[in-house]
């Protein structure tokens, strides 16, 4: 594993070190770009995260697609990286000062990105702080499920922040921005439009209700720009659904998406046209009510290769996992969550560990060579022995369906906001550090041998200071702005020096021992 991660190290550390000329240059556009006229404004939507990560993400592309149709505005991207390492950022398309920018967008898929996203601002010139920048300088928009389940950490680094998902939102947003002369008339504007958080108008705790498409049809959510140098190189990555129809009490995708909606058969094949490689994404893209019938359009029609995101052992029908492996997805993903039957079923997770093995084991006599197991440690109400019958469950699933291996992913609970267990406290940090030990240990010295990868409980603690904090944040956040990069322990430090507490965050109801 470690020669994996090694070489998954080396293949994004080359991305980084490829400049944007290098990147521009393998990149093919799936259509043809517009021409833009000399006086189009121009929209920068930024990535708070490498270039590989970036462009690998639906919601950004969406984004930046749907400003690029918009006339009257050009769109150009921001990454993190590949950038030089001091003096101001690049635009990625024309080398250009982000600060010339109309407006400034940043898409926040990940509460980790926040540090970047405030380093962002620092580098290209216009303030960290939105009360900071002169009316003239870019308006600043925020989007992406973390600034929308908890946008107050970001608030005072905004000029607007967008509640939902952006396809209903955004055709009237650029509309107002085109007609608005300046950041103050603007956000005097937007204050009539729905589900946008506008923090100089809207005192903390204001609720802006979420925006949703109703259709995905409508979405062309679907990678648009090929390229070899992302996390799935050379894939076609389809969003064939939104929202989840399951309700787990952790989970933020219901509150993010809301109700599940599934692609339709005929526009995923639309979207799939040119394509060698097909990667069909959705939380619960394994509940597609027409997967059989698209994989079989896909794989014995299309001859495609085809693989498919994480998914319910409860949902995937044999005749999915036998297309599915005729199309060549080597790796099949499964998330129990835990193996406590009362405490899988309380958190809403139906699906019995039976099924799992099952769905396992098929996968394998398919000639799947990869099971990866998702759990997650320190649920409420999870007992004393949650590492050992892991290790143990792992261990029997790994005899089972050799010679496939079988890693196991596991990280803390997370108490996330607007979920059932929003007001849940983290677990306690010490023992759940131990318990990952354990497991980790128990994981590795199995026979046969199961790769483990544990999260961190101080990545874990750093997520939820941002599930629960307030406004104030925004200046831990300023004050990390000049630094390279920002690890869990500068920004507890950043916090205390900004006055906010970390320990009572992680309370939640229940009391908590020693935390950082």
């Amino acid at each position: 594993m470690r020669r994996r991660q090694a070489a998954g190290t080396r293949k994004r550390s080359r991305h980084r070190l490829l400049t944007r000329h290098d990147l521009l240059r393998d990149e093919k556009r799936v259509a043809p770009a517009p021409s833009y006229d000399r006086g189009d404004r121009l929209f920068v939507i930024g990535y708070p995260n490498d270039y590989s990560v970036g462009m690998s993400n639906l919601g950004f592309l969406a984004v930046r697609r749907m400003v690029e149709r918009t006339p009257g505005w050009r769109v150009e991207r921001l990454f993190a990286s590949p950038q030089p390492t001091r003096g101001p950022l690049e635009t990625f398309e024309s080398g250009l000062n982000p600060s010339v920018a109309n407006v400034l967008a940043f898409s926040l898929s990940s509460e980790w990105d926040a540090p970047a996203l405030a380093r962002i601002l620092y580098r290209s010139g216009v303030g960290v702080l939105a009360k900071d920048r002169g009316d003239d300088a870019p308006f600043v928009l925020l989007g992406g499920a973390a600034a929308s389940l908890n946008p107050e950490p970001f608030a005072l680094l905004a000029d607007c922040i967008a509640i939902g998902e952006a396809e209903p939102i955004l055709p009237s947003l650029l509309h107002t921005l085109s007609e608005a002369r300046g950041r103050s008339e603007a956000i005097q504007a937007l204050a009539e439009l729905p589900h946008l958080y506008l923090p100089r108008l809207h005192p903390e705790g204001h609720t802006v209700p979420p925006s949703h498409l109703d259709d995905l049809d409508e979405a062309e959510t679907a990678t648009d720009i090929e390229t070899t140098r992302t996390e799935f190189g050379g894939v076609r990555l389809i969003e064939i659904s939104r929202g989840c129809p399951r309700g787990c009490r952790f989970c933020i995708v219901p509150a993010a998406h809301g109700r599940f909606r599934a692609r339709s058969v005929a526009s995923t094949l639309a979207l799939s046209d040119g394509a060698q490689r097909v990667g069909l994404l959705g939380a619960a893209a394994a509940d597609h009510p027409g997967l059989v019938e698209l994989l079989r359009e896909l794989v014995e029609v299309c001859h495609l290769e085809v693989t498919l995101s994480a998914s319910r052992a409860d949902a995937l029908r044999p005749e999915a996992l036998e297309l599915l492996a005729l199309g060549g997805q080597r790796t099949l993903t499964l998330a129990p969550e835990t193996v406590d039957d009362g405490l899988r079923r309380s958190i809403g997770k139906n699906v019995s560990l039976d099924r799992v093995v099952e769905t396992a084991v098929t996968a394998s006599q398919l000639g799947m060579s990869t099971i990866k197991l998702y759990f997650i440690v320190g649920l409420p109400g999870a007992g004393e022995d949650e590492v050992s019958a892991i290790a143990d469950f792992a261990q029997a699933v790994a005899s089972q369906v050799r010679p496939a291996r079988v890693t196991v992913s596991a990280g803390p609970f997370v108490p996330k906001p607007h979920t059932p267990f929003a007001d849940e406290a983290f677990p306690d940090p010490d023992c759940t550090r131990r318990d990952l030990a354990r497991l980790d240990r128990a994981l590795r010295s199995s026979n046969p041998p199961i790769e483990p990868s544990m999260g961190s409980v101080r990545y874990g603690i750093m997520e939820t200071t941002f599930a629960r904090g307030r406004r104030e944040m925004g200046y831990a956040l300023a004050a990390s702005a000049g630094r390279a990069r920002c690890n869990p322990g500068e920004w507890f430090r950043y916090l205390r020096e900004s006055g906010i507490e970390v320990e009572p965050m992680l309370r939640g109801k229940r009391p908590s021992s020693q935390l950082l």
